[in-house]
Parts: structure tokens; C-alpha cells; sequence
């Protein structure tokens, strides 16, 4: 019988801290209660990125980065949090790429990203902040690449 207490415990905080960790209203919100329902982890996740590109161009980045805290595989969580920075063209800020390049887990992906950001922000990227992307990246190659870039490229910005 204890046992039986302990598992529903067990069962009802799970579902609560998913929740918790879900977007708490809006279209999005209601997309990821329903990606709950599916059985696999898998399933899940595919129902949930159904979710982040069917509504992440309406939310704010942190919305979307929040719906992605309740994938449960690494590598559709690393894609999913690329996409929702990459989705809405304006998001893409200097602010808004290290926020995501800081919440991925793989440092493959996070160079990937600051490399993106670096070559797609438009004209405003000056060097300062071209180098402060550069800085972030995790491969000690992409790192001087990318800090030689800012500082042959960006000479006049």
C-alpha cells in the first residue's frame, strides 16, 4: 500500500513539474498539453516541435525557450531552441544569440548558432559585438576565426 502511495506521488509531482515547466498560457501552452498525451518520448518531442513551428513566430524568444525545457531528447531540444531563434528574423540580436548559444547544451551547437548570428545580423553587428559572440564560442579554432573575422572584417563599424 505504501508503495502504491509512494508511485502516485510520484506520478502527480512528475505531471506537476512538467507544467511548471511548460509556457503557462496561449496557443502554445494548450499545443504542448496536448504533446503530453502522446506515448513515447519520441512522439513527444515531434509533437512538441509541431507545437514551437506552428506558434514560436508569436511568442517572445523566452516563451519559446521556456516550451523547450520539456523536451526530453538532447537533440531535438538542441533543434528546437535553434529554431526559436532562427524562426522570427526579430529576434535575431546580439542579446537573443548568446541567451540561446548559452542554453545549448553541445559545443558544436553553440558555435554553429554564434557563427549564424554573426554572419546573419544585419549591418548594425559592430566589432565589440561581433567579438563578444566570437568570445562565447567553445572550439578554440572557431573561436580565433571568428575573432579574426570581427577584427579584419568589421574594421570600419
Amino acid at each position: 500500500m505504501r508503495t502504491l502511495i509512494g508511485l502516485l506521488i510520484t506520478f502527480f509531482s512528475i505531471g506537476a513539474l512538467a507544467q511548471s515547466r511548460a509556457p503557462s498560457r496561449g496557443p502554445l501552452a494548450a499545443c504542448f498539453m496536448q504533446a503530453q498525451k502522446e506515448r513515447t518520448p519520441g512522439e513527444r518531442d515531434r509533437q512538441r516541435q509541431i507545437c514551437l513551428n506552428r506558434f514560436s513566430t508569436n511568442s517572445t524568444l523566452d516563451e519559446c525557450l521556456k516550451g523547450t525545457r520539456l523536451f526530453e531528447y538532447s537533440t531535438p531540444t538542441e533543434e528546437a531552441k535553434k529554431a526559436c531563434l532562427f524562426r522570427n528574423s526579430k529576434r535575431l540580436n546580439v542579446k537573443n544569440c548568446l541567451k540561446t548559444a548559452r542554453s545549448l547544451e553541445f559545443g558544436e551547437n553553440r558555435d554553429e548558432v554564434l557563427w549564424t548570428c554573426i554572419r546573419e545580423i544585419p549591418s548594425t553587428l559592430n566589432r565589440k559585438s561581433c567579438l563578444s559572440l566570437a568570445q562565447e564560442m567553445v572550439f578554440s579554432p572557431y573561436r580565433q576565426r571568428a575573432t579574426s573575422y570581427c577584427s579584419t572584417e568589421l574594421i570600419s563599424r
